[in-house]
């Protein structure tokens, strides 16, 4: 897997908080930030989290998570919210958000997928998250 040097592993958990920082992105650009992970054996009960985009010197914890995007890591039934995608390199991926970055935020951002309870303990293996530079600015949060 190109650009993760790193996996972490995570057996028979009921709740995720996985957090990814950065700063130092190009100004007026848009952004989106993708979950890259694969799923373990045992992942009956894994059900909805959030996907959270945080402006670290400007949100709180709370707002942040106001705005969430619903993100399902397995195939959703009922259709609602984000889901998952198989990637060309065997991994899968899901947007946890997106954000316009303008010169006035000067800060880092954080990208952070918030799971919620799940029904059973799960098995998920995390190579990281990605930012990707993204097109048209009228689908992105803006600060």
């Amino acid at each position: 897997m190109r650009g993760f040097s790193m996996v972490a592993e995570f057996r028979n958990v009921r709740r995720l908080d996985i957090r990814g920082k950065i700063e130092g992105l190009y100004s007026k650009t848009r952004y989106g930030a993708y979950l890259v992970f694969k799923l373990g054996k045992n992942i009956r009960g894994l059900g909805s989290a959030n996907g959270i985009i945080k402006f670290v010197k400007y949100d709180e914890d709370v707002d942040a998570e106001k705005r969430a995007t619903i993100v399902y890591l397995q195939p959703n039934k009922d259709g609602n919210g984000q889901t998952a995608v198989w990637r060309l390199d065997g991994w899968m991926e899901i947007e946890l958000g997106k954000f316009y970055y303008d010169l006035r935020d000067n800060g880092p951002v954080e990208a952070r997928l918030l799971g919620n309870n799940f029904n059973t303990k799960v098995d998920i293996i995390v190579a990281g998250i990605e930012l990707r530079m993204r097109g048209d600015t009228r689908e992105f949060m803006r600060y």
